[in-house]
């Protein structure tokens, strides 16, 4: 029974153990044992030589140093999110897509109806960061929009004068601005500092993240919406792409490079632009819409919430959100089929189940239905 690595960097966001479901789930499906480790322990090129595994992943997350590969010596690895810049020739590398997580910024953001866009790249070097705004501002400019970036050579986001010059920026931008930041991290400091300015979130600032680490984005003043990158499937790609290289060995000819999407939105209070604001129990209903929309959730759970009837507690939700539940419920499903299809390798037919559909030609019509065109359709219309 062949045992790989997977070997997890430090990070804050919770990406090396979403990575690491997604690597068990494939491996088992292939027999496989995994082992995972940090990959900043001092005793790794002892535990290469104990286990002897055949094959290694390295989810590279928030490092920004190159890694040491010598601990693995033939051994075929291949990393998760590694800066492409680094990597050796022949490397193998599964990276998430950072432009069309910046397109789905942008439309995300569009949608709440502001005209004026802006975007913060997390401090420092990272090659995300470039990625992430050429997407956001590519599609803001194919609607007519422009974007503001903010820069700064300070790259160390406590530094006063790395504050007070995102503070300046974040003081010049029009009102009402909509705010792309590179990450959840600077999507919190940017909204601090927005404060600081008395400027009120989301009415004179929505403000959007990625990573949507939930320990993080619930816990913001207001709470914070994030991009859900699909750091599930970066795992399950990087053993599909390890057992290619382990079967075919030097023959191997597929592809040294693979991209995974974004999940979905997750739309908090920082970037949701209500009707009018909505009480306690209509938030629990959007929050149980957010988590379960995709699982088969009905409006009837929904309604269970209120302790009122249902007419009562249906014009309650509209009158906040501008929709019933049931549209609320297909919004969120049709935004997880969107970034679902924006991963040309998958293939429809596995997409229904993790929609909340129970088969393929349920999704066929549903999709048709909300968008006037085909799945295949939609993704030649975004040369995918």
């Amino acid at each position: 029974m062949p045992l790989i690595f997977f070997l997890k960097s430090p990070s804050s966001n919770g990406a090396a153990e979403r990575g690491l479901v997604g690597a068990r789930d494939i491996a088992s499906k292939l027999g496989w044992v995994v082992r995972d480790f940090d990959l900043s322990s001092a005793l790794l090129p002892r535990l290469v030589e104990f286990w002897k595994p055949a094959g290694v992943v390295v989810e590279c997350g928030e490092m920004t140093r190159p890694v040491d590969v010598r601990p693995f010596g033939k051994t075929p690895v291949v990393f998760i999110d590694r800066d492409p810049s680094t990597l050796e020739k022949g490397g193998f590398n599964v990276l998430q897509n950072a432009v069309l997580t910046g397109e789905v910024a942008a439309r995300e953001l569009m949608l709440t109806g502001y005209r004026q866009f802006a975007f913060v790249p997390f401090a420092g070097k990272w090659w995300w960061n470039d990625e992430r705004l050429l997407g956001f501002s590519n599609a803001l400019a194919l609607n007519g929009f422009t974007c503001r970036a903010f820069s700064t050579r300070n790259a160390d986001s406590n530094a006063q004068s790395y504050l007070l010059a995102l503070r300046k920026f974040l003081a010049d931008l029009p009102r009402p601005c909509a705010l792309f930041a590179a990450n959840d991290k600077t999507a919190e400091l940017v909204m601090l500092e927005a404060k600081e300015l008395g400027l009120a979130i989301p009415d004179d600032l929505a403000v959007i993240g990625v990573d949507d680490y939930e320990p993080f984005c619930e816990h913001t003043v207001p709470r914070l919406s994030s991009i859900r990158p699909e750091l599930r499937r970066g795992g399950e790609l990087s053993v599909l792409m390890l057992a290619a290289i382990l079967r075919d060995g030097k023959r191997y000819r597929g592809p040294h490079v693979r991209r995974y999407a974004a999940e979905c939105v997750v739309q908090r209070d920082s970037s949701r632009v209500f009707k009018a604001p909505p009480d306690r129990e209509t938030r629990a209903a959007l929050d149980l819409i957010r988590k379960e929309a995709c699982n088969g959730l009905k409006a009837e759970t929904v309604i269970g919430i209120y302790s009122c009837s249902r007419g009562p507690a249906a014009r309650r939700f509209r009158a906040a959100t501008g929709r019933t539940i049931q549209e609320e419920i297909h919004a969120v499903r049709l935004d997880r089929v969107k970034a679902l299809l924006s991963d040309r390798k998958l293939q429809l037919k596995a997409i229904p189940g993790f929609c909340g559909f129970t088969s393929p030609n349920a999704l066929r019509k549903f999709f048709l239905r909300e968008t006037g065109m085909t799945m295949s359709a939609w993704r030649v219309s975004k040369n995918l």
